[in-house]
């Protein structure tokens, strides 16, 4: 038995201790078997990603200003272009051209307005002249000015006459706001044919004019794309929409 100091008989080597550092070139005890195999059950070591490049793929973040990664197409600044409105659809002004059975409409309720009592002013003028040139001259010029002053101040004004309110119609220029008085008065100008009742031999053949006009705007009107007649063409592009 020795005391202190190097005993011959022990083992130079030291036995190593669980979660101890080994020797260079063995593996620790404490967590492996001898042969460098893991034990059942044990969590292999995980890799360590320092001042390395992860091999995971690494996604964007989120832009700023709100918009995400990936906006699918269709939703961008091009969305006008791909998405586009019907042809008959006013982009600009955000209206839709009227019908043409509801400008009729409109334009009956206006003639009713302006024709009843221009016509029972002018008949009784004409009654009381005792028919006389004067009176019938005076019947006619009723009959052209009154319609005509009446769709001029309330186009301008307002921008739509009291039929065209009724029926959710409204009158604008070619800039999109209330035609201007010499529009107004190019697109209702053809109510001016009733002038022609100052010549006595005329006056029928005025109301022929009239009653053919009226046909032609019709006409012009349902084979416009934008439902502009031959009075708003002649009025530099007025168009009656609705919204």
């Amino acid at each position: 038995m020795t005391t202190g100091g190097f005993d011959p008989n022990q083992s130079h080597q030291q036995t190593p201790q669980s979660g101890g550092t080994a020797p260079y070139g063995q593996q620790p005890y404490g967590d492996q078997q001898y042969g460098g195999q893991p034990q059942f059950g044990a969590q292999a070591p995980q890799p360590q990603y320092q001042n390395q490049q992860s091999p995971y793929p690494q996604y964007p973040s989120q832009p700023q200003g709100g918009q995400q990664y990936g906006t699918p197409p269709g939703y961008g600044p091009g969305m006008t272009q791909q998405f586009s409105m019907p042809p008959q659809f006013d982009q600009q002004f955000g209206r839709r051209p009227a019908d043409l059975g509801k400008r009729f409409v409109a334009r009956f309720i206006d003639g009713l307005i302006t024709g009843l009592p221009s016509g029972i002013v002018g008949g009784l003028i004409v009654i009381a002249t005792g028919g006389s040139y004067a009176g019938v001259a005076i019947a006619a010029l009723l009959t052209a000015l009154v319609p005509v002053a009446y769709f001029v101040a309330l186009e301008t004004s307002r921008g739509a006459t009291l039929g065209k309110q009724v029926m959710g119609l409204s009158v604008t220029g070619p800039n999109g706001e209330n035609p201007t008085p010499q529009q107004s008065l190019q697109r209702n100008a053809f109510y001016l044919v009733a002038l022609l009742g100052l010549v006595p031999a005329l006056g029928v053949i005025g109301n022929i004019v009239v009653t053919i006009l009226y046909i032609v705007i019709a006409v012009t009107i349902s084979q416009s794309p934008t439902k502009q007649g031959l009075h708003d063409r002649f009025a530099g592009g007025t168009q009656v929409t609705q919204a």
